[in-house]
Protein backbone atom coordinates (compact mmCIF):
# COMPACT_ATOMS: atom_id res chain seq x y z
CA UNK A 1 0.00 0.00 0.00
CA UNK A 2 1.46 3.56 -0.67
CA UNK A 3 0.10 6.63 1.15
CA UNK A 4 2.13 9.31 3.00
CA UNK A 5 3.50 9.66 6.20
CA UNK A 6 2.08 12.55 7.90
CA UNK A 7 5.24 12.33 10.82
CA UNK A 8 8.00 12.74 7.94
CA UNK A 9 5.95 14.28 5.07
CA UNK A 10 7.17 11.46 2.54
CA UNK A 11 5.53 9.05 0.35
CA UNK A 12 5.79 5.79 1.65
CA UNK A 13 5.28 1.92 0.30
CA UNK A 14 4.04 -0.09 3.47
CA UNK A 15 4.06 -3.61 3.15
CA UNK A 16 4.09 -6.91 5.16
CA UNK A 17 1.04 -6.34 6.44
CA UNK A 18 0.87 -8.59 10.07
CA UNK A 19 -2.12 -8.51 12.77
CA UNK A 20 -3.08 -4.66 12.18
CA UNK A 21 -0.10 -3.63 11.30
CA UNK A 22 2.74 -2.63 8.38
CA UNK A 23 6.19 -4.83 8.73
CA UNK A 24 8.04 -2.67 6.78
CA UNK A 25 7.82 0.90 5.74
CA UNK A 26 10.05 2.52 2.56
CA UNK A 27 10.10 6.14 2.71
CA UNK A 28 10.95 7.88 -0.71
CA UNK A 29 11.43 11.74 -0.66
CA UNK A 30 9.45 13.37 -3.15
CA UNK A 31 10.15 13.81 -6.41
CA UNK A 32 11.62 10.29 -6.44
CA UNK A 33 9.98 6.89 -8.01
CA UNK A 34 8.45 4.71 -4.98
CA UNK A 35 8.56 1.48 -6.39
CA UNK A 36 5.56 -0.92 -5.93
CA UNK A 37 6.11 -4.67 -6.12
CA UNK A 38 4.22 -7.33 -7.53
CA UNK A 39 0.89 -7.71 -8.25
CA UNK A 40 1.26 -4.01 -8.92
CA UNK A 41 4.80 -3.89 -10.60
CA UNK A 42 5.13 -0.45 -11.17
CA UNK A 43 6.71 3.16 -10.21
CA UNK A 44 5.23 5.72 -9.19
CA UNK A 45 6.49 9.38 -9.99
CA UNK A 46 5.92 11.22 -6.31
CA UNK A 47 6.90 14.40 -8.27
CA UNK A 48 2.95 14.82 -8.56
CA UNK A 49 2.30 14.06 -5.01
CA UNK A 50 1.11 17.63 -3.67
CA UNK A 51 3.35 18.09 -0.22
Amino acid sequence: MAGADPDVSLPVDFTGPQHGAYEHADPVPFGEGLVLPEPFALTLDTGAFPH
